[in-house]
Formats: structure tokens, sequence, C-alpha cells
């Protein structure tokens, strides 16, 4: 039987497109199976308050191998951070692992995950360290087959870390920690327009009137704020738009829960919606009403 012009033509364009998507089909496969292994990761940035998840992909860059950096901060009375960063900036998520037997704590930089898709600004990874008492702790940063030596110095108000020179890893600009004193309290007020900046006024009054009291901290690089040279307290956090007045650090020796109750009562007072307070503690307790 023969086929017209127009179903010959029909014929062949449905083979040509058919041999197409096989031929896709397969490229499809052979890369999927010599990629390298996706992965995500569930990411929190200070100062934001919902996770985000975006997609990475292991291995090291044509960058050339990974350098790093390392800082602690005092979290709370209780907890020391340890910030593992990559000098090869933003879009990386490393992947480490922290063991502590007393003074001695083992640091394994495991792996550098690569953003994919952009979106996301993070450069490394923090471990939790635990509570540090007065007293020197020996520190060991492996990564592939190489190892740093290190001490964590820890005084009663501020710790230094020192490393071995050279190598993959070095200590960042915040070399030196500064510890939180006992009954630190500190935070922000967060309101809708600047009318309402009297807020953070009678905030302040109502925790005086609580037996709290303004409090000037060493001037130093702490876990959430900084002390300029001045004793002026500069808070870290991310407003998502709201107007800040400038935060606060008090001294405060009562109840945390019931200061929570108190916060809350005022917030509701002044307006849910236009009004929040973020505290947080030396013993790592934290509150915000709206978030």
């Amino acid at each position: 039987m023969f086929l017209s012009d127009g179903r010959k033509r029909d014929k062949v364009i449905f083979g040509n497109m058919k041999t197409y998507f096989m031929l896709l089909s397969n490229v499809l496969i052979f890369l999927n199976a010599s990629a390298q292994r996706i992965s995500y990761a569930g990411t929190f940035i200070p100062g934001d308050y919902e996770p985000r998840v975006t997609y990475w992909t292991e291995g090291r860059t044509a960058m050339g191998p990974h350098m790093f950096t390392l800082s602690i901060q005092e979290q709370s009375s209780s907890n020391c951070i340890l910030k593992i960063r990559t000098e090869q900036g933003a879009h990386r998520w490393v992947e480490a692992s922290c063991k502590r037997e007393s003074s001695y704590i083992t640091v394994s930089i495991d792996k550098v995950l690569t953003n994919n898709t952009g979106g996301i600004l993070c450069a490394g990874v923090d471990k939790d360290l635990g509570r540090l008492t007065i007293g020197n702790y020996s520190l060991r940063v492996i990564h592939d087959t190489d190892t740093i030596k290190g001490i964590i110095e820890v005084k009663d108000e501020y710790g230094i870390l020192t490393l071995d020179k050279g190598g993959f890893v070095s200590v960042d600009s915040f070399a030196k920690f500064t510890r939180i004193p006992g009954n630190t309290l500190w935070g922000f007020v967060l309101y809708g327009s600047k009318r309402d900046s009297s807020i953070h006024t009678d905030y302040l009054k109502l925790l005086k009137e609580q037996g709290g009291h303004s409090k000037k901290l060493p001037a130093g690089n702490y876990y959430a704020f900084n002390v300029d040279a001045k004793h002026n307290p500069v808070i870290h956090g991310n407003t998502h738009g709201w107007v800040c007045e400038e935060g606060f650090v008090f001294h405060y020796s009562k109840s945390f829960e019931e200061l929570k109750q108190l916060t809350r009562n005022f917030i509701h007072k002044k307006g849910d919606d236009n009004v929040d307070v973020i505290l947080t503690n030396d013993k790592g307790e934290w509150f915000s009403e709206v978030r």
C-alpha cells in the first residue's frame, strides 16, 4: 500500500522525534550515573527565623584546595560555638564533625558543598563545643590527610584561639572572644514606624521597674552583639523591614519566664501587629512573640 506525500512526511517527522527522545533519555541516564552526589541542607541564617532549603553539590572547585578560618564565640554560659568558614567566599556549606573529650577537642572538616542555585549566602558551619571553663584546651583540626594543632585558652573575661601556622586553616580576625557575664540580658524592640519610637523607651522603663539596669560590658566581639570602644552595644539581627531602635544590654537577675510574660503583655498592650521584642540571656533562653 502506498502512502501519500503528507503521510510519508508525518511518518519521517515522528520517527525523527522518537529517535531524538531516545537519545536524550540515554544522555540523561548517563549524566545521572556519572554526576556527583546531590544533597541538600536546611540552613539557618543569623537574623532569619525560617530555615531555608537549597541544593548543593559535593566536591572541590576549580579554585583549588579549600582554605578555612576558625573562630570561637560564647553563645551562653553553657555553650561555646566553633565557627568554621571557607575562604572561597559565600555559597559554600561545610560538613564537619566535632568531638570533645575533657580538654581535648578534635574537629574533622569532611566536605565542602557548593551551592548550585546561588540563592543563599553561607560560608561555613557552626559546631557546639559545650561549656568551656577557665583553663587550656588542646585543639586538633583534620581535613583530608592534613592536621593542624592549636590551643584554646579560656580566662575569666575572654578566651584566645591560636593555631600552628601554615596549612589549610588559620584563625580569623576574631581570635579573641569575649565571655558573656552572668545575668546578662540583651535584645531589641521592633516597631512598625518611626512615630512609634517611644515604644523602645517604654520597654526599657519596664525592665528597670523589674530591677534591671543598663550594663556596660568590656569592648569586644560577643556571640549576638558587639560592644564598641565607648561600650555601646551593636546587636546582630535582621529586622525584616521593621523600624528598629538601638539594641540594649541589661543586667537582669529575675526569672526569665516571668519577664517573657510581662513582655508578652507589653506587646499586646501596644498592639500585636505593630510591636515585637527580641530577648536573649546568658543562659541561652530566647523570646520573640511574633517570630
